[in-house]
């Protein structure tokens, strides 16, 4: 009875615009034979699809196709990259002149790490300490990126490291030495590079960098 009741709905809501093509004992004898099984879902289907009112299929013939999804203008010095966990094919998907070689898996952990695309910053913080640049980005609604960040960074926008060096404070890494070094992109004689420094607190940045940053959320 169910599968009658809703046969019976949809012709009821059909029979707005279809009086004059389906009488009241069509629709009587349709809804028996759809009882009877000799009527089965997909006729009657086809049977709404090919009844539709002119004045509906006008509707649909000028409705106009969903618009397609716009991504929203980025912030300025934003960048939309795809960060990919995994250092070593990072690293060369970077295709850099120059690379540390402490810069590898047993240094920079991937715990944390979170694949797909990301929107990073680059924020100018003038001259800072390596403690105090976190609290300034902290202050701007941001949080320092990581090394993998940093990596997708090179990938998206390669040119970029050749205006400024780009600082990632979110990863760093205590050497041999004891201190405390953090990657960072730069020109280095004319060529790409991926390098290590001033991770120690006291370790003070140049003004001419940018910080690479996440917003907060």
């Amino acid at each position: 009875m169910k599968k009658i009741f809703l046969f019976l709905a949809a012709f009821g809501l059909t029979a707005c615009a279809t009086t004059s093509v389906l009488t009241r004992a069509q629709r009587e004898e349709l809804t028996q034979q759809f009882d009877d099984g000799r009527v089965s879902q997909a006729d009657i289907d086809g049977f709404l699809a090919d009844h539709r009112s002119p004045k509906t299929a006008q509707a649909e013939a000028i409705t106009p196709p969903p618009a397609a999804k716009v991504d929203q203008p980025l912030p300025p010095d934003t960048y939309r990259v795809s960060v990919v966990c995994d250092l070593p094919a990072a690293i060369s998907a970077g295709k850099f002149d120059w690379v540390n070689k402490d810069i590898t898996l047993q240094n920079f952990p991937e715990a944390g790490c979170k694949p797909g695309q990301t929107e990073v910053t680059l924020v100018d913080l003038g001259e800072v300490t390596t403690e105090q640049a976190p609290a300034e980005l902290d202050k701007r609604g941001f949080k320092p990126a990581a090394l993998p960040e940093l990596l997708a960074l090179a990938v998206a926008q390669p040119e970029l490291q050749r205006q400024f060096y780009i600082v990632a404070l979110g990863s760093v890494w205590r050497g041999p030495d004891g201190g405390l070094d953090a990657p960072f992109l730069r020109e280095r004689g004319g060529g790409r590079s991926l390098g290590l420094d001033w991770g120690d607190p006291d370790g003070r940045w140049g003004s001419g960098g940018r910080f690479l940053a996440l917003l907060r959320k």
